[in-house]
């Protein structure tokens, strides 16, 4: 599985990410489709060379031509949005058989990284630790972003998060 694949490879790198956008309303137990990987990531320069180093471990490259460990300059993630109009650097898989493994890296969330990172949710598979942004966080990135499907997931982790109580809860995979 494409999603476990990477998560294993980050975890093996040591890198410091977070799930957001559709696999993580998916974990917090709202079923929704979704094809990528979006990822928060911290973005000091020893994650960043983790993160590429993994990404490329797992046969994913950028898909433009820019060095990606240009994500640790902030002044350069601006340009990419301004000039590039880049929400996201997207890592895709370079094998024609496997067209749709990407994984897209946040530029800018609106929250901070740390403090998401903070009050995580830490979902457990075998061996595996799945590092996912808190229910309270997603809703709050998602309403920020206010595109019509964030405001239809918003709705129903609204829903969620009344049933589990306002806690920090997720699908059970532990």
């Amino acid at each position: 599985m494409f999603y476990e694949e990477i998560l294993r490879v980050l975890q093996k790198h040591r890198v410091r990410y977070l799930i957001l956008g559709g696999a993580a309303v998916n974990l917090h137990g709202v079923p929704r489709m979704t094809g990528d990987l979006d990822l928060a990531v911290d973005m000091s320069e020893d994650n960043i060379d983790a993160l590429v180093g993994a990404l490329e471990e797992a046969g994913l490259k950028p898909s433009l031509p820019i060095d990606p460990r240009g994500l640790t300059d902030d002044s350069l993630r601006q340009e990419w949005r301004d000039k590039k109009h880049l929400e996201a650097l997207t890592f895709q898989s370079m094998d024609a058989g496997a067209p749709y493994r990407e994984v897209d890296i946040i530029l800018d969330c609106p929250l901070a990284f740390d403090v998401m990172f903070e009050s995580r949710l830490e979902l457990r598979a075998d061996d595996l630790t799945i590092n996912v942004v808190s229910l309270p966080h997603l809703i709050e990135i998602k309403g920020k972003i206010g595109r019509e499907q964030d405001l239809s997931d918003v709705e129903a982790l609204e829903k969620i998060e009344k049933e589990v109580g306002g806690g920090n809860q997720g699908s059970g995979l532990e």
